[in-house]
């Protein structure tokens, strides 16, 4: 079944919202883990918060991707969707699996509510918090290296390495490696070079000049010689710049 043009004509933005959506809520839950181990019991309505936002990066998958029917044998459903890669099915898979563990935690810390402080009761539903809490952490880790496997498949995904681009010290310090070796299995070539002529263009060819020339500027203090992209690139942004200036 064909692809439907919506779905093609969404697909690159989807992606990067899945993806930031999906380290924003690490992010969330990383802070409330802090704050367990740390002795604070994490408030309901901020776990009921967090399984929210999983919901939604869960539910908005299918909205490009074709559901898996059968996961031994890698069955999907017919749709005029994307036919999910290795990775992408295990990012989805990652998400579900957060998503219903969070879901216990969140049934687990309301039952904590409901009993003494010392019971005995109340003593083994903490562990199991702990246990569940334990558990999506290291979920979340693998998620990590998942989404590094589908950045490979991304090349082409220009709005995608824009907002890497943009965040460079979030994502080092969310991956642990170095901007470009992470961008490197998406761009062929000098990383740097290409990268930074991409976003360039992508402002450029959006109509904004200020963050165009920002991040040209960028690229000077990287070492990177604008000089030696393409020519159109910067003529495009001269011509946008006149234009925007007036008569």
């Amino acid at each position: 079944m064909q692809v439907s043009h919506y779905v093609v004509s969404i697909r690159n933005w989807m992606i990067r919202s899945l993806i930031e959506r999906y380290l924003r809520a690490r992010d969330t839950f990383l802070s409330y883990l802090a704050d367990f181990r740390n002795g604070q019991l994490i408030p309901f309505e901020n776990i009921m918060a967090l399984s929210d936002q999983l919901f939604s990066i869960k539910e908005d998958n299918y909205l490009i991707f074709r559901r898996v029917l059968d996961p031994r044998r890698m069955v999907f459903e017919e749709a005029p969707k994307f036919t999910p890669s290795e990775a992408e099915v295990r990012f989805m898979n990652n998400v579900g699996l957060i998503f219903h563990k969070v879901m216990v935690a969140r049934e687990l810390k309301y039952v904590m509510e409901h009993y003494q402080a010392d019971s005995q009761d109340y003593e083994e539903t903490y562990g199991s918090l702990n246990y569940y809490l334990e558990r999506i952490e290291k979920l979340f880790n693998e998620g990590l290296e998942i989404i590094r496997l589908m950045l490979p498949e991304n090349g082409d995904n220009t709005v995608l390495l824009v907002y890497l681009l943009e965040n460079r010290e979030y994502m080092e310090r969310t991956f642990g490696v170095p901007l470009w070796e992470l961008l490197a299995p998406m761009i062929p070539g000098d990383v740097r070079r290409e990268a930074y002529a991409r976003a360039v263009e992508y402002y450029v060819n959006s109509g904004w000049a200020a963050e165009a020339r920002r991040m040209l500027a960028r690229a000077r203090e990287d070492g990177v010689d604008p000089d030696a992209w393409p020519r159109r690139i910067q003529d495009r942004l001269l011509e946008l710049e006149s234009r925007l200036a007036g008569p």
